[in-house]
């Protein structure tokens, strides 16, 4: 026998896996490229961010129904997420963080839907309001006038 082969023999190798390198790549990549990133003095000062939401003023501008829906399946937490992220008179972003399974990807769906349903219901009501002004000239308001209309404003329904 040759005199490496007698190591080689008597060596065990144990592999051992210690996870993926991608979510740390992704992380160092993350915070590398932070400083090229106009979020930056946000991120580094969120003092301009923390007004807290108005969950009353978001809620209100949605359907009755598709409000009970939504307060029906967001607890409280969740129904601050989805007004911090829909009250577009706030500047700045809304970061969603949590443990696994504490509804994340549901409020995401909710913040989604809250912000169709919103920008809907305000192109409806001004292609309304422009199609009662072009029908009753001068009774675009609705006031008294056959211009006046029922309904929720919105049309359809849906969280």
């Amino acid at each position: 026998a040759e005199k490496g082969t007698h190591l080689v023999k008597r060596t065990s190798v144990r592999a051992l896996s210690l996870g993926s390198t991608s979510v740390a790549m992704r992380e160092w990549r993350a915070v590398r490229e932070l400083g090229h990133s106009p979020l930056l003095t946000k991120l580094i000062d969120p003092a301009t961010t923390r007004t807290p939401p108005d969950v009353e003023h978001v809620m209100g501008m949605l359907d009755p129904e598709v409000r009970r829906i939504l307060e029906g399946r967001s607890n409280a937490s969740q129904l601050r997420a989805i007004a911090a992220a829909c009250d577009l008179r706030r500047e700045g972003f809304t970061l969603l963080q949590g443990p696994p399974g504490t509804g994340k990807t549901s409020v995401i769906i909710s913040i989604l839907n809250t912000l169709h349903l919103t920008q809907y219901q305000k192109l409806h009501k001004a292609a309304l309001a422009e199609w009662k002004e072009r029908v009753f000239p001068g009774h675009a308001s609705g006031a008294g006038g056959p211009a006046q209309s029922s309904g929720n404003g919105g049309g359809g329904k849906g969280v």
